[in-house]
């Protein structure tokens, strides 16, 4: 099994998506996701330590999560969209199913893609030997920018009751987290910095053998190089499926992103990368500010004219 998470707007869907089309693995899209995924996850970004003895509820569903026994929530519908929905509950119960079926003809590796899991995948790596976890970084300049354009907001109280989560890696962001109305700049960058802590300290405990960490600007400057260090790290080689998928979506010539889309594919990405940088918002000094120095653990600087890839 391969986890690939990160913070939603990281870029989890698109690597998950280039490493779906090498027909290597069955695809399971969000099995952690607190509105449309399996029946039994407590909130949005649960935590689970490595040994799993933090929350024992979660643990169990993790290991179910694993096994591939899995129990989808039923959205709430009407007519015959309820029909529907009671057999296709969910893109990832969609994905569950097609698993289910072909996995009885051709066997593969499952790709979890999963945001939500990223405060909890290492517990599957550390306590299952063929289990994965790929970590999708992104600057928190270009996270704020993609919440803002879809308009999203969290609420914290998913964190604040997490107690070990907050004494152990957000103790010092509590005050600010407990405000009555946070600005989206802060709130993106709060969020960054309790995930990133953790998969900082989990990919650390995995080690390299069991985790990797990719940044998304790496992906979209030098698509074949990182993907090849994907594929080395999980035993395969790129193969011509992989290379036309990033061809055809990563070489457009256009980098305008359109507004109604959930995920932009079939752009120019090295464009995109750090196309926040050529209109400076206020925002992002606040931010900067914010997160400070907890970005250049993953290679990123801090000021206006350094912020960026790193040669």
């Amino acid at each position: 099994m391969v986890i690939v998470t990160g913070m939603h707007r990281s870029g989890t869907t698109f690597i998950g998506k280039v490493l779906e089309a090498s027909n290597y693995y069955y695809y399971i899209h969000e099995p952690l996701n607190f509105q449309f995924g399996v029946e039994g996850v407590p909130c949005w970004y649960p935590f689970l330590d490595v040994e799993g003895q933090v929350n024992r509820e979660l643990r169990v569903l993790l290991d179910s999560l694993y096994n591939m026994k899995l129990k989808f929530k039923v959205p709430l519908s009407k007519g015959l969209n309820k029909f529907f929905r009671y057999f296709v509950r969910s893109r990832g119960h969609l994905d569950y199913l097609k698993y289910k079926i072909f996995s009885l003809f051709k066997k593969r590796e499952v790709l979890i893609k999963d945001p939500f899991l990223a405060l909890s995948a290492a517990y599957l790596a550390h306590n299952y030997p063929d289990v994965k976890v790929i970590y999708i970084v992104r600057h928190p300049v270009a996270i704020y920018n993609s919440i803002s354009r879809m308009k999203w907001k969290f609420d914290f109280s998913n964190i604040l009751q997490q107690s070990y989560l907050v004494e152990n890696y957000a103790r010092d962001l509590v005050n600010l987290m407990s405000k009555r109305y946070l600005p989206l700049w802060e709130e993106v960058a709060l969020l960054w910095m309790v995930i990133y802590r953790v998969v900082y300290h989990h990919a650390k405990v995995l080690g390299t053998e069991k985790a990797l960490v990719i940044k998304h600007e790496d992906f979209s400057l030098s698509p074949f190089e990182t993907i090849d260090a994907i594929f080395s790290f999980l035993g395969y080689e790129r193969n011509s499926k992989v290379d036309s998928f990033i061809k055809e979506n990563m070489f457009a010539t256009s980098a305008k992103i359109d507004e109604r889309r959930l995920h932009n594919f079939k752009r120019n990405a090295r464009e995109i990368a750090y196309a926040w940088r050529k209109r400076w918002k206020s925002e992002y000094d606040r931010i900067l500010q914010l997160v400070g120095n907890e970005i250049k653990a993953f290679g990123y600087e801090d000021d206006k004219t350094n912020i960026g890839y790193n040669n």
